[in-house]
Parts: structure tokens; C-alpha cells; sequence
């Protein structure tokens, strides 16, 4: 058998079992397509003889159901898996994604273009064929990349992977890693916020994934609508999570408020000690109250219980739904390396504190609104941008 350790022919010699030196105790299939006059090869990932027969069955069922709608296991190298997810991607660009997230998804797999070969067939490609890329991005860049860069292109590159999977042209969903060490540095740790670009994908990417469009159901859609309402609330008050879900009717108040000539919808909102954290009772002024008359005018079209301003039923929401959404649309618009950044509904807090920082809030009014110290919030947001806090205090007016 020379380069072959043991074979196994079925279907007249089309689809061949085989074991090699190089591939071990594992089983290999290798299919012949007539038309290529070439083999696709493929693991079948098990030492089991009578297990890795009843796999190339189904395999080389699968490719000969394939073949007869046109579709050849030739018919993408990873160049043009690249070049069809980019344009993918780019049809997102000013709805779920800025210009500047694209340029960066394209910077991300050209680096893993590079590692895995331009011209590889995806059909050759395995779970673990991803093992060693940071290592190599160490080694090429002389050890100047850093981990949480490597964490943001693995993202990109099982992104790109899992929209080639959904579109069937490879047979599983994610590439396995080597592992990096946990991310600990206090820097780090900070990044648990949004940044702008990625809010704004997300508060755009929302009116899709919640819209009427795409929701028909009605409870599908009234969900969804509560979803969205919930994140624009926690994001634009600073909220902690638990406040808000234990919020009532009787302790907001919207009204209108005239600033700069403008009118602006405002909530009053009364944040009892029985539901905060400080165990402590404050009242601060919230920016977006239609917000809270969306969510109002909501509740009655669906005729939900009149007290907790979110419910169902009478019952607080169901955070483990509110969750499976929220990673549902993070996956969605690829915010890079979340699960790791710990971006969760918290995170909004943490924007919404970073942004009014950056426009000029100071720490006493923020501790007040948030129910918080001025020292929590020097030592935990001051990651905002030293010249940002700069040119805010320059361009004060001297009293």
C-alpha cells in the first residue's frame, strides 16, 4: 500500500478509508470527483473502523448530493471564503457595523490569510487547524502583538467561519485556539464598557432585530420591543440592572424640559433603598423619557400589570431571556472578544458614566445620578481619554 497504512474501498473506488503515518490511529476518507478529476480529502476524526465506514457513507452521499445541484467541494479556496464574507459584511456597513469595523475585520483575516495559506480549500481545513496562529503572530511580529489583539482576530476569523458554515461550505461552526493567559491588568478590566462605534452598532443594529418587519408574531415582537427599551433605558439613565427591574410606574415621572432653545423629553426618576445597592433613596433626571412613554404606551397595548414598569405578567422580566438576547445580537454584529471583555448589560452603566465624563460631567453630579462615590468613579471610569476630559474643561466658560 506504500504511503498508505490500510485502505478501505467502497462505492467502485470512489470513496477510499485509509489510515497513514501521518494521520495515525485516525481514520481518513478520501472521495474522487470525476469532474475535477482530483480527491477531496477529510478526516473522519474517529479509530473505529466500523464507525469511520458508516461517516464516508454519509459523506460521500453528501458530496454526490452536492454535485448534482452544482455545487463542487472545489468551489472555494480561503481567499474567496475572505472575499465572500467581506462583502457580506460590507452590505452591514452604516446599519450593524461602522466603516471603520470593517477595515479592521479585513486587517484581522488578512493576518489568518497569511497563516492558513491564500489558496487553501476549506474543504481541507479542520477544527484544529487554527492551533499555532498566535504563536505564528508572536513570532512574526517579534513578540510586539498583544493577547487581547489576538483574542479580537480569533473572534473575527470564527466569525467569518460560522457565516461560511451557515452558507454550507464547510462542515463545522468554530476553530479551536490556543489557549492565552486571562486577561487580569486593572486596563484591561475596563474594557468591560462599549465603545462608541460599537454602541452605535448595536443601537442600530436594534431597530432591525426588534422591528415588525422581522418580528410577526406578536409576542415575538412585544419581547423583542421590551429587549430593546430595556438596553436604551440602562444605557441613557445609568442604572444599575437590578434597579431598573424593581423600578414602578409611581417612581418615574416624564415631562418636558427646554435646554439651548431645545425641548427635551426627560424622566424623573425616584430609586427607593429597598432596590439599590448603596441601600440608599435617590432621585436624578434621566435623559430620553420617551423612552419611558414607548415603554408605557407598550405595556397598555399588551395590557401588562400597571406597577413594575418592566414585567410579564406582573412578574419580573426573565433575565436569563433578556441575556439570550442580548448574546444573540452581540454574536449578530460581532462586538469582538465580549464573552472575554465581560460586556454585559452592566456595561451600559459603564458607558453611560464614560459618556458624560467625556462631555464635561463632573465626578460629584455622576456619583450623585449613579449612587455611587466620587472615589468608585475616579478609580473605576477614569479611563476616559486624558485629552478628551482636556479639551472639555477648556472649553468651559469662565465664571
Amino acid at each position: 500500500m506504500g504511503f498508505y497504512l490500510s485502505e478501505h474501498k467502497m462505492y467502485e473506488d470512489e470513496c477510499i478509508v485509509s489510515k497513514t503515518k501521518q494521520s495515525g490511529e485516525i481514520w481518513q476518507c478520501r472521495i474522487w470527483i470525476s469532474e475535477d478529476k482530483a480527491y477531496i480529502r477529510k478526516s473522519l476524526k474517529t479509530r473505529n473502523l466500523e464507525t469511520a465506514k458508516e461517516r464516508a457513507k454519509k459523506l460521500y452521499l453528501e458530496t454526490q448530493g452536492n454535485l448534482a445541484i452544482g455545487k463542487s467541494p472545489f468551489s472555494l479556496t480561503t481567499r474567496k471564503g475572505v472575499d465572500a464574507y467581506i462583502q457580506y459584511r460590507a452590505d452591514d456597513v452604516g446599519t450593524r457595523i461602522v466603516k471603520g469595523r470593517l477595515v479592521t475585520i479585513k486587517t484581522h483575516l488578512s493576518h489568518w490569510l497569511k497563516f492558513i495559506g491564500r489558496d487553501t480549500k476549506l474543504s481541507e481545513l479542520e477544527r484544529r487547524s487554527c492551533l499555532g496562529y498566535f504563536n505564528w503572530r508572536k513570532k512574526t511580529t517579534g513578540n510586539k502583538v498583544k493577547d487581547v489583539t489576538l483574542k479580537n482576530e480569533q473572534s473575527t476569523i470564527n466569525a467569518m467561519w460560522r457565516y461560511l458554515y451557515k452558507e454550507r461550505h464547510t462542515d463545522f461552526e468554530n476553530f479551536e485556539f490556543e489557549k492565552l493567559s486571562p486577561v487580569t491588568n486593572v486596563d484591561d478590566i475596563r474594557r468591560a464598557t462599549l465603545t462608541d462605534d460599537e454602541y452605535r452598532d448595536l443601537t442600530n443594529y436594534l431597530r432591525t432585530y426588534c422591528s415588525k418587519k422581522l418580528n410577526k408574531d406578536s409576542e415575538t415582537y412585544f419581547k423583542k420591543q421590551q429587549f430593546r427599551l430595556y438596553v436604551l433605558i440602562l444605557a441613557n439613565s445609568g442604572m444599575r440592572v437590578g434597579e431598573l427591574n424593581q423600578l414602578t410606574w409611581k417612581n418615574v415621572k416624564t415631562r418636558f424640559e427646554e435646554s439651548n432653545g431645545k425641548k427635551l423629553r426627560i424622566a424623573e426618576i425616584n430609586v427607593l433603598h429597598q432596590t439599590s445597592k448603596v441601600r440608599k433613596d435617590r432621585i436624578f433626571i434621566s435623559r430620553r423619557g420617551d423612552l419611558f412613554d414607548e415603554l408605557k404606551e407598550l405595556n397598555e397595548e399588551f395590557s401588562l400589570d400597571k406597577d413594575l414598569i418592566f414585567n410579564t405578567n406582573g412578574k419580573s422580566l426573565s433575565m436569563d431571556l433578556l441575556r439570550w438576547h442580548w448574546h444573540t445580537v452581540m454574536s449578530d454584529i460581532s462586538i469582538e472578544n465580549y464573552r472575554e471583555r465581560k460586556v454585559t448589560f452592566y456595561s451600559l452603566r459603564h458607558f453611560f458614566i464614560t459618556q458624560r465624563i467625556k462631555n464635561g460631567a463632573s465626578f460629584a453630579i455622576l456619583s450623585k445620578v449613579c449612587g455611587t462615590s466620587i472615589k468608585q468613579i475616579e478609580d473605576t471610569y477614569w479611563h476616559t481619554d486624558i485629552k478628551t476630559l482636556t479639551d472639555a474643561v477648556l472649553a468651559s466658560e469662565i465664571l
